[in-house]
């Protein structure tokens, strides 16, 4: 399980109320895909959006990308988690 924070970041387990981005290693051995941390704050105002993709264009997209970028990898998706 994983959760979506409001800075743009993902922690595993359990939330994150860190709300400016910080240094690494900030949280110790907690796990954190952080690809668009920034400063926001959207507790009074605004929606944090997810979908799960596991076939379609999405998933094609996210092979071609990935093979695209890393050539020697031999990479199929079979998930792909998109927040916005």
């Amino acid at each position: 399980m994983f959760q979506v924070n409001n800075n743009g970041h993902l922690t595993f387990n359990q939330p994150s109320s860190v709300s400016i981005p910080t240094s690494f290693p900030s949280y110790g051995s907690r796990d954190i895909i952080a690809g668009l941390w920034t400063f926001l704050d959207n507790r009074e105002r605004g929606v944090v959006s997810y979908n799960q993709y596991i076939s379609g264009n999405v998933l094609t997209q996210a092979t071609q990308d990935i093979n695209t970028y890393f050539p020697n990898l031999n990479f199929t998706a079979s998930w792909v988690f998109v927040a916005t």
